[in-house]
């Protein structure tokens, strides 16, 4: 489904960076799911803190091999590899720069590029790191249930940063339109992709917020030329805007 949306895939091995809220950890899982049907060494990480699924198998960096990580992949792919424990649910990030040494004995990497603490919407600060360079492809997730919420309202990370930075009071309600501009303009999460990686944008929830969802990629879609889709990662349904 999102393999998809991230076409065309082309040369050099595809390296994916998800970034966003409401249901990046899941994105990422299912691109996996996908990738390993046509990739021998498919890699999944994250330079921020995330959690992942209890039933996966996951090497902390540390711990690898001197020799690399060819010989685990014949162990099974996809390959978990995160940096230490951090508490009872989540995992530290691998820096960007050992990612790319990581990457590159992978035929596909993705990796989640932040946190939202399990929300739909956030606003990104200083600690939030960049999508590197060498991703090929930035993967943008948003909820569909932030949308007819306060900004306030406990829908977004950061709200008191997000109500600065787009210099609205807290109590305003997040609009599609509103929403689109944080999601596209360099003032908001474009603010995070300065190398300018080529982007996708999936609206998640439609399978609850089916109107909230086609609004809100409607709108994204009015404002980039990059392709955008709605839907739902729990029923693996997408609907791409423009077909």
């Amino acid at each position: 489904m999102l393999i998809s949306l991230l076409q065309p895939l082309g040369d050099p091995p595809p390296c994916i960076a998800v970034m966003g809220g409401g249901g990046k950890s899941l994105a990422v899982a299912r691109i996996a799911e996908e990738a390993v049907r046509s990739y021998k060494r498919v890699l999944v990480s994250a330079t921020a803190k995330s959690p992942f699924a209890p039933d996966v198998t996951l090497h902390l960096r540390k711990e690898l091999p001197h020799s690399g990580i060819g010989g685990l992949f014949r162990e099974g792919t996809p390959l978990y590899v995160m940096e230490s424990r951090c508490d009872d649910w989540r995992w530290e990030g691998v820096a960007p720069e050992r990612l790319e040494r990581l990457a590159s004995h992978a035929d596909f990497t993705v990796f989640e590029n932040d946190g939202a603490r399990g929300l739909p919407l956030k606003q990104h600060d200083q600690h939030d790191p960049d999508v590197p360079p060498f991703a090929t492809h930035c993967l943008i997730i948003v909820g569909a249930d932030v949308i007819g919420t306060r900004v306030d309202g406990g829908k977004v990370h950061r709200p008191e940063l997000f109500s600065e930075r787009r210099r609205v009071p807290p109590e305003t309600v997040i609009t599609a339109r509103f929403a689109a501009e944080a999601l596209t303009s360099a003032s908001g999460y474009q603010g995070k992709n300065p190398f300018r990686i080529p982007c996708r944008y999936f609206v998640n929830k439609g399978d609850a917020f089916p109107e909230a969802a086609r609004e809100l990629a409607q709108e994204i879609a009015l404002r980039t030329d990059d392709p955008v889709a709605w839907g739902s990662l729990r029923e693996r349904t997408m609907t791409r805007i423009g077909e």
